[in-house]
């Protein structure tokens, strides 16, 4: 699955599948449940998730729809929620630019790409997930289901 976007490894899907494991207490998740990705895996596939991965990621409920952002630290920076402009935003987007910033958690390169049981059950994952590389800065994480089913993802408009 790939859309055009402008170079052949943006926006491009591609399988990653995660095994699950029990978590012990750590500051980005809680104990119990969740699912371990293979980074080196993830970043064999294109340049752009080698680059993204290869660096601080926050990871993230998408603020849109039922998936993970893996955005780089440094865009998050730049880009993220800031508590001054919530105010300004209307209700809607106020509400889920907050339940964006309340979820995230920082990983550094060496750390192993682990999604808590909270945000991997808030973005409807399964193990059987896709990676959708939108730049070496950004990327997605998306249930498979989610993708061909009611709620994928759709680049430009329908005719």
């Amino acid at each position: 699955m790939s859309f055009i976007l402008g170079r052949n490894d943006i926006g491009c899907a591609y399988s990653a599948p995660s095994q699950f494991i029990e978590l012990e207490e750590h500051p980005a998740h809680y104990p119990g449940h969740g699912q371990l990705l293979d980074r080196h895996q993830l970043m064999s596939l294109s340049p752009c998730l080698s680059v993204l991965l290869s660096q601080n990621i926050i990871v993230s409920l998408s603020p849109d729809w039922s998936a993970l952002c893996l955005i780089a630290e440094t865009k998050w920076n730049e880009t993220g929620p800031k508590h001054e402009q919530l105010a300004r935003l209307p209700d809607g987007i106020r509400r889920r630019r907050r339940v964006q910033a309340g979820s995230c958690y920082s990983l550094s390169p060496n750390d192993p790409l682990i999604i808590g049981a909270w945000l991997s059950q808030s973005a409807a994952l399964t193990g059987d997930d896709v990676i959708i590389s939108v730049d070496d800065l950004y990327a997605e994480l998306w249930s498979h289901a989610r993708i061909i089913g009611p709620e994928r993802l759709v680049v430009g408009r329908s005719d």
